[in-house]
């Protein structure tokens, strides 16, 4: 249920900040509106069908996220990690955004302890831009 209800509530905001109601949403979809506000409260589920098809209401192309995510493991030559570098390049490139987003954050962290505070002005626009989830 802690899951569900994370996703729910994730997806909520993006309601929020869609500017679209829930019952707007609902009614595209076809769906009663208690039904998409039980979700996004995390006290029910939702079938894979109409998961999908919220998401892609709030612009999210679920098919297309897994698919790129099959695409880029497939891809994945583990014989071709000869540096540090490589290594660190597989590890980044192998977590989903949140992963990703999470991992420059703490990079971030450590590089301004590291350098007493200060990272240069098109990191800081960079990391801005790319943190969104968190």
């Amino acid at each position: 249920m802690a899951a569900r209800k994370c996703l729910g509530e994730k997806l909520a905001m993006l309601v929020k900040t869609s500017g679209d109601s829930q019952t707007a949403i609902a009614d595209r979809l076809n769906m009663p509106v208690s039904q998409l506000n039980r979700f996004l409260k995390g006290h029910s589920a939702l079938t894979s069908t109409n998961l999908v098809a919220v998401m892609a209401e709030l612009g999210i192309d679920l098919d297309a996220i897994v698919s790129a995510r099959i695409r880029q493991q497939a891809q994945v030559d583990t014989h071709k990690i000869e540096t540090s570098d490589d290594c660190v390049r597989y590890l980044f490139n192998n977590l989903d955004e949140l992963g990703r987003q999470t991992y420059l954050k703490n990079l971030a962290w450590a590089v301004k302890i590291s350098s007493n505070g200060s990272l240069p002005t098109r990191v800081e626009e960079i990391l801005k831009s790319e943190m969104t989830l968190i």
